[in-house]
């Protein structure tokens, strides 16, 4: 079997992927460091062959909007909703208020 590893770079720093020719996540992690991320798995269950990704640029920022706005009063987006209260922080726009 052949695996892909790839590192996307986000806000939030290098993130990399090990997956598995079905897309299936082998290891992840944190970091740019391809061998710490092949580390992760016991030799045994290593792919045979791993195949190197492009390194993905993090894209550019998507407006805000009141739907994802997770911020209240004073925000840019105008919105005046209060706080989300999701862990993430996102609101769902399915609901009225925009609200969790």
């Amino acid at each position: 079997m052949t695996a892909l590893i790839q590192t996307l770079d986000t806000a939030d720093g290098a993130f990399t992927l090990l997956v598995d020719a079905e897309q299936r996540v082998l290891a992840s992690g944190w970091t740019a460091d391809h061998e710490e991320i092949i580390a992760r798995l016991a030799p045994a269950h290593r792919p045979a062959e791993i195949a190197g990704g492009r390194r993905m640029p993090h894209p550019p920022s998507a407006p805000t909007t009141r739907a994802t706005c997770t911020r209240s009063t004073g925000c840019p987006c105008g919105s005046t909703a209060p706080p989300s209260s999701r862990p993430d922080g996102m609101r769902s726009a399915a609901s009225p208020q925009g609200g969790p």
